[in-house]
């Protein structure tokens, strides 16, 4: 399992911020989640997206980290527009103690039609596990494994 979640962390891109475009159609909302391991020795990330029936032009999220809290600000310039628009945006939060965090995303947008400033704030909640969380396998487990990979090298070797 830990060669997994290790082998996992090799896609998931290491830099502060990361945009992409979303996939497929969605409605006007936004969303928060955990896109990384919840283990305490992985670099926590989370994703940000976001749907507009507009035009807009994503700011980039600022983190702040304090205590078991995390604010995230970003500022939108939106506009009138017949097509959807969808931002996603990954923020890398570095390495977190094990303990339960709550997420605050607060987004001004600045609605550039009518000159009107508008505050969505969204929240969500996750849990960083200790490292002695994942799950290992036994003696046991492992010495089955070995025994099996030592039968089938010998039968090859036979034929």
């Amino acid at each position: 399992m830990r060669i997994v979640l290790g082998a996992f962390l090799l896609f998931v891109n290491s830099g502060a911020s990361t945009f992409a475009q979303c996939s497929g159609g969605g409605t006007p909302t936004a969303t928060i989640e955990l896109v990384s391991p919840p283990f305490a020795q992985f670099s926590s990330q989370i994703q940000l997206s976001e749907y507009y029936n507009s035009a807009a032009d994503i700011g980039t999220a600022q983190a702040i980290i304090t205590g078991n809290h995390i604010d995230i600000t970003q500022t939108t310039s939106i506009a009138p527009s017949p097509t959807l628009t969808c931002r996603v945006q990954v923020l890398d939060l570095g390495m977190l103690p094990p303990g339960r965090y709550d997420v605050t995303w607060t987004t001004t947008e600045n609605n550039i039609a009518v000159s009107a400033i508008n505050i969505r704030i969204r929240t969500f909640s996750f849990v960083i596990l200790p490292a002695e969380a994942i799950p290992a396998a036994n003696r046991y487990v492992l010495l089955l494994i070995a025994s099996a990979l030592s039968l089938v090298g010998i039968w090859r070797l036979k034929s």
